[in-house]
């Protein structure tokens, strides 16, 4: 897929049981999709790859990198990528040579990175193999319920909050202090993202 056209000279495509079943002769009901490229001649030399990257609301973010060699016959790949938008890893059109890996419950958090390489002389002896690293976190907190939850702590404890105009930290106010507060140091928190916000203390009413 991200190969150029004009760069291949045959393609064949093989289903074949898994390395398992091969390996053991024991049928285990898996089969793997294997794509043969030959690439024309005098165009098997060079470097071509891409980067796709974006950034969104709510801090959102997603990057990813392919690179490719071709030199003399021996082909090395590196991809890497990192988001926090419920992507699993390597999903860029290199990901057919690697497993995929992250989830979609929650909001995921995932990096990745990977090596990929088939060297040789011709066909006499061809060795190939893969490297691969990927690491998620998982944030599995509803947003929704968390602010509800937040304001109904508010509500028993008898507290509402503010945040600093200036600092625009967030604050613990006894219940009244909005309505008898004069001055333009603090606000009332009418902003439910604000409700996520760390406390940074607590404010008495005087």
């Amino acid at each position: 897929k991200n190969i150029p056209v004009e760069m291949v000279d045959k393609l064949q495509v093989v289903d074949r049981k898994s390395d398992l079943a091969r390996l053991t002769g024991v049928d285990d009901g898996e089969e793997e999709t294997v794509i043969n490229l030959t690439v024309k001649r005098g165009m098997n030399n060079g470097w071509f790859g891409s980067v796709t990257g974006g950034y969104g609301t709510d801090d959102r973010y997603s990057g990813s990198l392919i690179i490719n060699h071709f030199r003399d016959g021996n082909q090395f790949t590196i991809l890497g990528g990192a988001n926090n938008t419920n992507e699993p890893a390597f999903t860029d059109g290199g990901a057919s040579r690697f497993s995929r890996f992250g989830g979609n419950n929650g909001i995921n958090t995932t990096q990745s990175a990977g090596f990929n390489f088939n060297v040789g002389k011709e066909e006499t002896f061809r060795a190939g193999g893969s490297l691969l690293y990927s690491h998620t976190d998982r944030d599995s907190r509803n947003k929704s319920i968390d602010i509800i939850s937040q304001k109904q702590s508010d509500a028993t404890l008898g507290y509402e909050r503010v945040y600093d105009t200036r600092t625009k930290e967030i604050y613990r106010a006894a219940k009244g202090f909005t309505s008898s507060y004069k001055g333009k140091g603090y606000k009332p928190v009418t902003d439910d993202n604000m409700y996520t916000t760390p406390i940074s203390g607590y404010i008495e009413k005087d």
